[in-house]
C-alpha cells in the first residue's frame, strides 16, 4: 500500500493522462505507478494549490481548478510527461477578484456539448437574482488563451453535478429550499423570464482617428427554435454628445402580415424565403448614386449645413436623409463639397450621419412600399433599403444602383434569412441588417429578455466607410 504525508489539506483527486493527481490548498502533486511495489509521488507545484474542492473539472484534455489568484488550466505539453498551469481568467482579474470575496463556497459543473465550464458561487442569504456564477467557453482543444468569459445569474446553487445518461446530457443543482432543479431544459428560469446581453469590446476596426460609417451588420445564429433578440450599435464609448441609434429586432418568429421568414430543416440543405410586401417597376432608366457626410457644427432651421468625413461626391438634387431631418430635402446648392444648401431648413446636432442619394421614379406599383423595407430586382446589387419616400412615384435607396426602365422591383419588410441544418444539427441562420451612424469605434450589443428559445451568436461582420473607401 502506498502511503504519503501532503504539507496541507487534500481538496481534490483527478486521474488525467494516466496518472493521479493530487490537489492540496497549497500544493499539487503527481502519483504514478508501474506496480504495486513501485508508486511515486512527484511535485507539480509546491506554491500553488486548489483553494475550493468543488471547482475541478476536465474539459477538452485540460483540467480546470480555482488557485488563489483564479481559475487555472492543468494542461499537457507538447513534451511527454510536462505539465502547464496556464491561468484562464487573467483577462476578468477585478471581476474574478470580486467573485472570490463575495462568495463563501463554489461548485462547478460541465455543459460538454457546449465546452462550457461553469462556476457558480454560493452565499447563505443572497437572493436568486442576485446569486452569481462565472461560465467559460473553450473555444480551443488545449490552453486557457481561447476562453471567453460570461457573467451568470438568477442560478442560486449549492450543489451541482452533469453527466450522461445515454446520449441526453443531464445537469442538476439545488440550493436550500428543499428542491434540485435541472439546467438547460426549457426557456425561464422557473417560470422566470431570463434576461441576456452581450457587449463586444469598442472596435478601432482601423484607425481610431479616422470616422467610420456603418452601412449593415451581418449576424451569424444558432437558434434552437423560435427567438427573439435585440441589436444596437454603441458609438464612441456610449458618449452623450454622440447619437446612438436605436435597437433593431433579430427574429425567425413568423407573424401574421409581416413578410417573415419560413424555416426548415432539409438535411444539409441551404435554402431562403421572403413574402413580398410590394412591387413596383423602374420607370425610366437610372444611374442612382449614392455619398454621405457628416455634419461639421450643429445647425438650428438653416438650409445651410457645413459637412467633412465625405464618403463619394454629394450632386445637386440628391436627396437628403439621417437623424434629426424633416421631410425628404434635397440637395439646392453644392457651394463645395464641404458646404451644401438644402431644400427646407434643418436643425441638425454636430456630427449627425447624413446620406444622400438620388431618387429612383417607379409607378405600376401594388402593395404598401415603406421605409426600412429590402429591394430585390434582377439589376439590383447588394442589400439596398428604402431610406426615404419622396411620393408614392419616387424613392429612394440605401446603395447606388443602375436600374433599367421597367425593371420589376420587390420590396419586402426583412432581409433574406439562410437557414439549413446539416443532419440535424440546429437551424443556423444568417441576418443582414442595414444600420446607421458614424464614430470613431464602435461596440456591438445584442440583447434578449423574455421567453424566447436558447441561441448562441456564433460571429458578427460589419460593412463600413471610412476615408471614402467601403
Amino acid at each position: 500500500a502506498f502511503e504519503d504525508v501532503f504539507p496541507a489539506t487534500i481538496t481534490g483527486l483527478v486521474v488525467f493522462r494516466n496518472s493521479l493527481y493530487v490537489f492540496t490548498t497549497k500544493t499539487i502533486s503527481v502519483i504514478t505507478a508501474t506496480s504495486f511495489a513501485d508508486v511515486n509521488r512527484q511535485p507539480i507545484s509546491t506554491d500553488l494549490g486548489c483553494v475550493e474542492p468543488d471547482t475541478i473539472q476536465e474539459i477538452a484534455g485540460d483540467v480546470v481548478f480555482m488557485g488563489p489568484d483564479g481559475l487555472r488550466l492543468l494542461s499537457g505539453t507538447d513534451k511527454i510527461g510536462d505539465v502547464g498551469l496556464a491561468t484562464v481568467t487573467k483577462n476578468i482579474q477585478s471581476e474574478i477578484n470580486s467573485f472570490l470575496t463575495k462568495h463563501n463556497s463554489f461548485s462547478s459543473f460541465l455543459i460538454r456539448g457546449k465546452s462550457q465550464y461553469r462556476i457558480l458561487g454560493w452565499r447563505a442569504g443572497d437572493s436568486v437574482p442576485n446569486s452569481q456564477g462565472l461560465l467559460g467557453t473553450q473555444f480551443a482543444q488545449q490552453g486557457g488563451g481561447e476562453m471567453a468569459w460570461a457573467e451568470t445569474r438568477g442560478i442560486k446553487a449549492f450543489v451541482t453535478h452533469s453527466e450522461y445518461s445515454g446520449t441526453n446530457e443531464l445537469i442538476f443543482f439545488a440550493n436550500d429550499d428543499g428542491y434540485v432543479y435541472q439546467l438547460e431544459q426549457g426557456n425561464a428560469f422557473d417560470t422566470d423570464v431570463i434576461n441576456a446581453s452581450f457587449f463586444s469590446p469598442y472596435l478601432p476596426i482601423n484607425d481610431p482617428t479616422l470616422r467610420k460609417t456603418i452601412y449593415s451588420v451581418h449576424t451569424y445564429l444558432d437558434p434552437e427554435g423560435s427567438f427573439r433578440a435585440a441589436m444596437r450599435l454603441n458609438y464612441d464609448f456610449g458618449g452623450a454628445e454622440v447619437i446612438q441609434p436605436d435597437p433593431i429586432d433579430l427574429t425567425n418568429i413568423l407573424e401574421s402580415g409581416s413578410g417573415d421568414y419560413d424555416i426548415g430543416m432539409y438535411g444539409s440543405s441551404l435554402f431562403s424565403t421572403h413574402e413580398v410586401d410590394a412591387s413596383a417597376a423602374v420607370n425610366g432608366a437610372v444611374i442612382a448614386t449614392t455619398a454621405t457626410a457628416n455634419v461639421n457644427g450643429a445647425t438650428s432651421s438653416s438650409t445651410g449645413v457645413v459637412v467633412d468625413g465625405n464618403n463619394e461626391t454629394i450632386t445637386v438634387n440628391q436627396y437628403v436623409s439621417g437623424t434629426g431631418i424633416v421631410g425628404t430635402p434635397y440637395v439646392a446648392t453644392v457651394t463645395d463639397q464641404n458646404n451644401i444648401v438644402l431644400s427646407s431648413v434643418q436643425t441638425l446636432a454636430n456630427d449627425t450621419a447624413l446620406f444622400f442619394s438620388d431618387n429612383v421614379t417607379i409607378d405600376n406599383g401594388s402593395g404598401t412600399i415603406a421605409v426600412g423595407q429590402y429591394v430585390t430586382g434582377v439589376d439590383v446589387v447588394g442589400s439596398p433599403t428604402v431610406v426615404s419616400i419622396i411620393d408614392a412615384n419616387n424613392i429612394v435607396l440605401s446603395t447606388a444602383q443602375t436600374l433599367s426602365d421597367n425593371l420589376v422591383l420587390s420590396f419586402s419588410t426583412h432581409d433574406t434569412v439562410v437557414t439549413g441544418t446539416i443532419f440535424g444539427d440546429a437551424v443556423r441562420l444568417t441576418l443582414r441588417k442595414q444600420v446607421t451612424g458614424s464614430g470613431f469605434v464602435v461596440s456591438v450589443e445584442y440583447t434578449s429578455s423574455g421567453s424566447t428559445q436558447p441561441f448562441s451568436l456564433d460571429a458578427m461582420a460589419l460593412e463600413y466607410a471610412t476615408a471614402s473607401r467601403r
